[in-house]
């Protein structure tokens, strides 16, 4: 049973009141949308470059800009620059009068939640969203952090399996936790390979901003990836004549379901 909060909002905890007189989505109408932060890296040092990436960049700076955010692309950065770019973006007074805020980490991967810089040198991700977290961040304590990631996770592939054929088809305080509200979505389990197409992107990001288009922005956005990984699992993607499946994952510590509503 979902449980919502009962407890009269305080003017500095804004959200939408279902009639039962709890909180039940994230406040979406401050002044600004927010920032959707985009860093891709096609070109390395000494790692096969990513071809396609470009098609990923355009298709999340369509989907995000539709959306009402301010689109901000990094390329090809060190991993020390991919760092330095997230702590700059998490300045305070960027997110004062936003609603949320958005990354997207398209790059080279490897085991340990690990992305690579254009010097093929890798940074944890946990390290990268540790700057936006509520006690780094004030402006965005009790606002969405999303984090869209596009890199490997090992390199384990999926052929998939046959499934059987009946199987396929408390009250609220004023304190948040420092953890709160952050989803990290990925574009594979760990383990395993991300696809992608050199002549039109990747898998999951392609998919990931189909759904996030019109009409599926009347489903909150944790619907919206329960969709986006049906869809990416039902693809098969085939190199050196075998097959290979792919299940996208996300961790979430979103409190309130979030609707991309337009802005009034």
């Amino acid at each position: 049973m979902k449980v919502v909060n009962t407890v009269e909002p305080a003017p500095d905890v804004r959200g939408n009141v279902c009639e039962s007189g709890g909180i039940d989505q994230y406040y979406m109408n401050h002044e600004r949308r927010g920032l959707a932060l985009v860093i891709s890296n096609k070109v390395f040092d000494t790692s096969k470059n990513r071809i396609g990436t470009e098609f990923d960049v355009e298709s999340l700076r369509e989907v995000f800009s539709d959306l009402g955010f301010e689109v901000v692309v990094h390329e090809n950065l060190t991993a020390e620059e991919m760092k330095s770019k997230m702590r700059e973006a998490a300045a305070d007074h960027i997110h004062r009068e936003s609603d949320a805020f958005v990354c997207a980490i398209l790059s080279h991967g490897e085991k340990g939640d690990k992305v690579m810089g254009k010097d093929c040198n890798t940074v944890r991700v946990e390290e990268l969203i540790e700057p936006f977290k509520g006690n780094a961040c004030e402006a965005l304590a009790g606002k969405p952090k999303l984090f869209f990631i596009q890199a490997c996770r090992g390199d384990g592939t999926d052929g998939g399996v046959v499934a059987d054929s009946m199987t396929i088809d408390a009250n609220e305080g004023l304190r948040i936790p420092n953890e709160a509200d952050v989803l990290i979505a990925y574009a594979t389990i760990p383990g395993y390979v991300a696809w992608r197409k050199e002549e039109e992107g990747s898998c999951y990001i392609q998919t990931l901003c189909e759904v996030l288009k019109e009409p599926s922005r009347s489903l909150d956005l944790v619907k919206m990836l329960t969709l986006v990984g049906d869809k990416v699992a039902k693809k098969v993607t085939k190199k050196k004549n075998e097959e290979s499946k792919q299940m996208p994952c996300y961790f979430s510590s979103l409190r309130k379901d979030l609707y991309f509503s337009r802005k009034s």
